[in-house]
């Protein structure tokens, strides 16, 4: 198992980041929190009106959905 650091000069008295240094790997971790499934963005806006449509993902996803069953 790898490690992840971190470093991080923290202002304590107002409780707040001042700077911080990671590796790339921390940055992907990190990020890899804020990604969601495409699929799952496509099943919740595919039910609002048409301007809410993410292009041609909508006929691609129902594509997929007829095809497992």
């Amino acid at each position: 198992m790898e490690t992840l650091a971190l470093k991080a000069l923290v202002d304590k008295t107002n409780n707040r980041v001042i700077f911080a240094e990671c590796d790339e790997d921390f940055v992907d971790v990190l990020f890899s929190f804020f990604t969601m499934p495409m699929g799952k963005i496509i099943n919740r806006t595919r039910n609002l009106p048409p301007a809410a449509s993410v292009g041609c993902m909508n006929n691609l996803y129902e594509s997929v959905e007829n095809l497992e069953g």
